[in-house]
């Protein structure tokens, strides 16, 4: 079954990340309004998977928070899956 418009892929929140970006940022790059969808959906799961870090880890709530790309989510960019 093909959407007119596809769901953004996890990969496109790595890519982005490469240079640190608030919450916000990320829901406006995935075109996304929905703050718990996209947090339960993209942020949530490539933290746990390790992709991407908060660059305040001890406040994961701080109006500062950001996330980066972690080096093993550039190499999860590399490889070709």
């Amino acid at each position: 079954h093909t959407s007119s418009t596809q769901a953004p892929h996890k990969s496109d929140v790595v890519r982005f990340c490469l240079e640190p970006r608030s919450f916000t940022e990320i829901m406006e790059q995935l075109g996304l309004k929905n703050r718990v969808y996209v947090f339960k959906n993209y942020v949530s799961p490539l933290v746990d998977e390790g992709l991407i870090a908060l660059t305040i880890p001890d406040k994961p709530k701080s109006p500062r928070q950001k996330y980066m790309t972690t080096d093993q989510g550039r190499n999860s960019l590399e490889s070709p899956n």
